[in-house]
């Protein structure tokens, strides 16, 4: 009963953590979107990936939720319940090679990339938890960590 236990709280503090989507486009932006639970009136900060461009926080319904910026976290004090999206672009995760594009950032959560489509992965620097085509489009299922890819 115990290791039942354990694991049902294992899996809720994993569903409620927070996790990160970033779409990588043809002209070298990235389009980040960082997702997490909250508990109104209590805390929450969200470690940033790369430097972001255009910063919202908004509530899953769409409405603003008031933050701060400071040293690559957003600090968020929520009124509701709910689930946030931090969402921003980086333009410091791509750059641009003689024959290919570079990707390389460092992730506190579990992350989905999708790569530009039709392209192609090249390179990767440790095998991705997970992979998939969608329409054309590849996406790859990150652990946390540090990850450096050519597509």
């Amino acid at each position: 009963m115990g290791r039942l236990l354990a694991l049902a709280l294992l899996l809720a503090f994993a569903a409620s953590s927070p996790h990160a989507t970033i779409v990588l486009y043809q002209d070298g932006y990235a389009h980040v979107v960082i997702y997490g639970q909250v508990v109104a009136h209590q805390p929450a900060n969200f470690t940033l990936i790369g430097l972001p461009e255009g910063l919202v926080v908004r509530y899953a319904n769409g409405s603003p939720v008031p933050f701060t910026l400071s040293d690559g976290t957003v600090e968020l004090l929520p009124g509701a319940n709910g689930t946030v999206y931090v969402d921003y672009y980086a333009f410091d995760l791509l750059e641009k090679g003689p024959v290919a594009w570079y990707a390389n950032f460092t992730t506190p959560y579990s992350t989905e990339v999708l790569l530009p489509h039709n392209a192609s992965l090249i390179y990767i620097n440790s095998p991705p938890s997970g992979a998939s085509v969608v329409n054309g489009t590849l996406a790859l299922y990150l652990a946390p960590g540090s990850w450096r890819m050519a597509y």
